[in-house]
């Protein structure tokens, strides 16, 4: 409706139309959403107890917190990305270039997910997180593994991998 009621102003203004038929006409406001939920220190307590470091749940929440990468994103970082002291990644979403500090905690993070791989070039080494067959997650894959991972830890319905990055 907003749409047609600015084309109909404009024929009415260009004199193409004598009445606009949407003057009048409310839309209805959709309700006010907080977003996504937000991880708390509780939930971020229970999913470090529930899966132990080693654990590839524990992997893809670490990944998470520690780069605030989306699951699209989270799905295709590996050892490529790592540039000296920075984890640097192009959003899937947004084209834009990522950043990220690699901290003594994200530092460890990577250093466990390379635990026993062989050591291949760079470009074609595979993400950190695989699926048990050792393929890359799908974005969906990613998505419903880690929902499935933090309900297994306690969280309520809906908090997934985004209330990582809130």
């Amino acid at each position: 409706l907003k749409a047609l009621r600015h084309a109909f102003r404009w024929a009415k203004r260009a004199n193409l139309a004598k009445v606009t038929f949407l003057d009048g006409v409310e839309t209805a406001t959709p309700p006010k959403s907080d977003g996504f939920p937000t991880a708390d220190a509780t939930d971020i307590e229970a999913f470090q107890k529930r899966w132990p470091v080693g654990a590839r749940e524990r992997l893809m929440f670490d990944l998470a917190i520690y780069t605030g990468a989306a699951r699209a994103d989270l799905r295709r970082l590996g050892p490529a990305n790592v540039q000296g002291d920075v984890l640097a990644y192009r959003r899937q979403k947004t084209g834009t270039e990522a950043v990220v500090p690699i901290t003594p905690e994200l530092r460890a993070v990577i250093g466990r997910a390379m635990q026993g791989r062989e050591v291949v070039a760079l470009a074609k080494a595979p993400p950190f997180i695989l699926t048990g067959e050792g393929k890359a997650f799908t974005q969906a894959g990613i998505g419903n593994a880690f929902g499935d991972a933090a309900h297994a830890a306690g969280w309520s319905a809906g908090k997934r991998v985004h209330a990582c990055r809130k």
